[in-house]
């Protein structure tokens, strides 16, 4: 019976070992969120760089096909960009979106 009873109580993990072992789940969850949240920074950093490089190469060619139309598209490019640095000095953001809509003349089915 004593022998039963030792293997009985190998078999049960004890509460340091069960502890040992959330403690490990709880680092392994934090540094997946860090590393997902990394990763989710990092395409949409990307994407903002590509995205202002693009806009810049197209207002280049309009400075040469349509500077009037450049003018136009280059102060509304300003904004945007003034309007996303204000954001990130303003913490928490307020949402807002940089684009207006013309909801006036929109037509109901």
């Amino acid at each position: 019976m004593q022998r039963e009873f030792e293997a009985a109580k190998e078999e049960i993990p004890s509460a340091r070992k069960i502890a040992e072992l959330e403690n490990k789940i709880k680092t392994v969850e934090t540094n997946s969120s860090v590393m997902t949240a990394d990763a989710q920074f990092t395409i949409h950093r990307d994407n903002m760089i590509k995205a202002y490089d693009d806009l810049l190469k197209m207002l280049t060619v309009l400075d040469r096909t349509d500077p009037e139309t450049k003018g136009k598209y280059r102060e509304t490019v300003s904004k945007i960009v003034q309007n996303m640095a204000n954001t990130l000095k303003l913490w928490p953001p307020v949402i807002r979106t940089n684009l207006s809509i013309n909801t006036t003349n929109s037509e109901r089915s």
